[in-house]
């Protein structure tokens, strides 16, 4: 009977250390989804004489911009995202991670000032434009070319409510 009880004791206590462990696992995985996972705002751009209107995710933290449309497999013919910067400069990018290819739109002003048609996908190279800008627009590889869309074109963003909180 002692050495039952010996046991017992052992294993209630590596049940209660597994129990720990699962419980920490999840308070975990529940704070990286929720605290660490980048929060993005929406907008609607309209671009160029048509007003061809995007429906874009606003990457309006660092963090936000710092994970961009990285791991995305799919992306909608008229969705982007939008990167907004709290300084005018020559924003680069690259395509790490992101299986896309891209149309990158630099704007600035409100109206389009470089683009970068067909960026590569998981490419490494460090795209540097040759203007400054305040926001860079991402959107599918060949929308450029589909809606007609070129430099110096007018861009007319519609945030909504949640993207119009302080930009970090």
């Amino acid at each position: 009977m002692m050495h039952m009880r010996k046991n017992v004791h052992r294993y209630s206590s590596v049940l209660v250390g597994v129990g720990s462990a699962i419980g920490f696992g999840v308070v975990f995985i529940v704070c990286v989804f929720f605290c660490i996972t980048p929060t993005f705002g929406h907008a609607v751009i309209f671009i160029g004489n048509n007003n061809v209107p995007f429906s874009v995710e606003v990457a309006q933290t660092r963090q936000a911009r710092a994970q961009g449309l990285m791991r995305r497999k799919t992306l909608c013919h008229r969705c982007g995202m939008l990167f907004v910067f709290s300084q005018r400069t020559r924003h680069s990018f690259w395509m790490k991670n992101t299986p896309l290819s891209l149309d990158i739109f630099w704007i600035d002003d409100g109206r389009i000032v470089e683009i970068t048609e067909h960026a590569t996908p998981m490419s490494t190279e460090v795209i540097i434009p040759s203007k400054e800008a305040l926001q860079v627009l991402e959107l599918p590889a060949g929308s450029a070319a589909r809606y007609d869309i070129s430099v110096g074109d007018i861009v007319h963003i519609e945030y909504t409510e949640m993207s119009k909180e302080k930009i970090l």
